[in-house]
């Protein structure tokens, strides 16, 4: 079992053994007072994008159900990213962002910032923002394979119309070859004389 310094050992009372969890965040105290301050522009158009993609946001079980949490939200996507024009375009490119707890985007963004430097890992979120959804002790190990496949998904989404076009010539291709195999099948097995 590896231990990290921000691993403890807890007892599990259901499963009666002990195991390596990570250790809790300490409650931000001062997290509250932010939400008493007025919100900028950015934080209003995130909450209205929030309700344009899902307007009955307030009922689900994922996700925030309050425009504080949008707002935490939102700025932990900031913290990750460094801006809120960059925060906007992330939840743009990928809405389903709002999803997920702020605590996950935090540690997300955070790990992609210690293992890529700000930059980079602001590249990295605006080309696949849905990276910020992985979770944190997951992108340790496989943070060359999260920047190759943002790149992808980079190229994909900014030539979506050619991406569409050759899915649907994939699609027709493999639909003739199992109409062509299912052809041949019935040929053989009726018009064929058994001898």
């Amino acid at each position: 079992m590896r231990s990290s310094a921000d691993d403890e050992i807890v007892f599990n009372y259901f499963s009666q053994e002990y195991a390596m969890k990570p250790k809790l965040e300490a409650p931000n105290l001062l997290a509250g007072f932010s939400e008493l301050l007025p919100w900028s522009a950015a934080e209003q158009e995130a909450l209205e994008m929030r309700t344009k993609e899902s307007p009955k946001w307030r009922e689900s079980p994922f996700g925030s159900n309050d425009e504080a949490g949008v707002r935490r939200c939102f700025r932990a996507v900031v913290g990750a990213v460094g801006s809120e024009e960059d925060a906007l375009q992330a939840l743009r490119r990928n809405p389903a962002i709002f999803l997920f707890g702020e605590g996950q985007i935090r540690k997300a963004g955070v790990e992609l910032v210690l293992a890529l430097g700000q930059a980079k890992a602001t590249e990295v979120i605006l080309k696949n923002p849905g990276v910020l959804t992985i979770d944190p002790s997951g992108l340790k190990d496989s943070m060359g394979s999260i920047v190759v496949v943002a790149d992808i998904i980079d190229v994909i989404v900014r030539n979506s119309a050619a991406a569409k076009f050759v899915a649907t010539g994939v699609q027709g291709a493999f639909a003739v070859a199992i109409g062509k195999a299912l052809f041949d099948v019935l040929q053989l097995r009726l018009l064929t004389p058994t001898p």
